[in-house]
């Protein structure tokens, strides 16, 4: 009698034990989770030396985490820890101005020969968008989200120096109606699910892009068979200019042809817009592009 009150107790005893264990472990594992989450964010300041991004971010990255090229930096992650990173965009003064989550495909990139330069390109896709149309609710709410921080941020619309400087709804019609129209889209236009149906067709053939200081976004619909991606891509104006100049004259001539092109650019411009005023389209001739010259180095 007394062996078996004995027992009893010993067993109360083990499984009051592995109560308090199994208890223990899932606060444990919980807090781990939890730490684990908040630990997978990478900042980042365009331009900045690639030092900065890796010795920043050393969890994620190391000096032999380049891909196929040495100016491509991705960090050491597999596809399902990729997906949990959040993006932090910083400027210079280590504020951060704008944040990405549900990252695939995330690179860097510093040109090897070009140290100077820093990160000259950051892209990404957004990967929660799952969805064969352009047009249906999560795809303008994930667009949305975007161009809500654009804004709030100041960010403005980026156009070509020789497109016309044609904004709002009209750039969108434009596009639609003038065959071969070589113009840019005013992505703060679609600001409500009526136009995004209506007009969200025109981002399969022509991308969005806006600007602040030194750097230009480009934002690309990517629709494959089962899903729809936005792809995002951050370069610098030096990027941007750079490396539309032939390899064998990128280092002695490329400011000079640079220069002449800038009047080219505008003359082509001043051209179209006659020919688009002609056609009833209005002019935003307040807009300006920003001076380049005084973000090349």
């Amino acid at each position: 009698m007394i062996l078996k009150k004995i027992i009893r107790v010993l067993v109360i005893t083990l499984l009051s034990s592995l109560a308090a264990c199994n208890s223990s472990s899932e606060m444990t594992s919980k807090h781990e989770q939890e730490m684990n989450e908040s630990d997978y964010i990478i900042s980042v300041v365009a331009g900045d030396p690639s030092e900065n991004l890796i010795n920043s971010n050393t969890k994620f990255f190391s000096q032999y985490s380049s891909g196929a090229s040495v100016g491509f930096i991705r960090p050491n992650l597999n596809v399902n820890e990729e997906s949990k990173l959040r993006l932090n965009l910083k400027d210079r003064y280590d504020h951060t101005v704008l944040v990405f989550n549900n990252l695939e495909n995330l690179v860097f990139v510093s040109d090897a020969n070009y140290l100077k330069q820093g990160i000259t390109d950051i892209g990404f896709d957004i990967s929660n968008i799952k969805s064969k149309k352009l047009n249906e609710k999560n795809n303008y709410l994930a667009y949305e989200g975007i161009v809500k921080q654009l804004n709030k941020n100041g960010w403005k619309v980026f156009y070509f120096e020789s497109e016309p400087r044609v904004f709002g709804k009209q750039s969108f019609e434009a596009n639609n109606k003038i065959p071969n129209y070589q113009g840019s889209l005013d992505g703060f236009y679609l600001d409500s699910e009526e136009k995004w149906e209506k007009y969200s067709s025109a981002l399969k053939r022509q991308p969005l892009r806006f600007y602040k200081n030194n750097v230009i976004l480009t934002i690309n619909f990517r629709e494959s068979i089962d899903e729809v991606k936005i792809h995002l891509d951050f370069i610098t104006f030096f990027s941007h200019y750079f490396y539309q100049y032939d390899v064998k004259i990128r280092d002695k001539d490329w400011k000079v042809l640079l220069s002449k092109d800038l009047n080219k650019w505008e003359s082509e411009r001043q051209r179209t817009e006659v020919k688009m005023e002609k056609l009833g389209y209005d002019i935003k001739k307040e807009y300006h592009n920003p001076n380049v010259w005084d973000f090349l180095k």
